[in-house]
C-alpha cells in the first residue's frame, strides 16, 4: 500500500491536511490524517483522502498559531525495514534532497499505512 500511496501523491506537494484524528489503546496507536492532495496518475486532479497509519511508533505533531502546520509543500515518505515514516515537513538540503527532520511539525512513524479515497 505504501507504493501505491507514493506513486499516487508522490510527495504531497501543494497539499492541505483537513483533519487529525490520534487513537491508543493498549500500547498500539492510530493515526487518520484526511488530506487534500494531487493524484500524480489522474493528471494531477485533487481528491479527499483519508490516511490511516497503524502501529504508530512515533506520533509528533505541532501547532503553532504563528504558522500553519496543515499547508504540505513536500513530504518525505520512507520505508526502512517495515518502519514507514511520513515526515510532512522534512529538511530540504543544499541538493534539494529531502531529510528526516526530528523536529518537524508532524512526523509519523508506523508499520502499517492505508489509504481510501474520500471525495474530490
Amino acid at each position: 500500500m505504501f507504493d501505491i500511496i507514493k506513486k499516487r501523491y508522490e510527495s504531497f506537494s501543494d497539499s492541505l491536511i483537513t483533519d487529525i484524528r490520534y487513537k491508543r489503546s493498549v500500547g498500539k496507536g492510530m493515526v487518520e490524517l484526511y488530506v487534500r492532495a494531487m493524484n500524480a496518475t489522474d493528471d494531477y486532479n485533487f481528491e479527499l483522502i483519508k490516511l490511516t497509519f497503524q502501529d504508530v511508533q512515533k506520533f509528533r505533531l505541532l501547532q503553532l498559531f504563528e504558522s500553519s502546520s496543515f499547508v504540505i509543500d513536500e513530504a518525505l515518505l520512507i520505508d526502512d525495514n517495515g518502519i514507514i515514516t511520513f515526515d510532512f515537513f522534512p529538511e530540504i538540503c543544499d541538493d534539494d534532497s529531502l531529510k528526516e527532520d526530528p523536529n518537524s511539525d508532524l512526523l509519523i512513524k508506523c508499520r502499517k499505512v492505508i489509504f481510501e479515497i474520500i471525495g474530490e
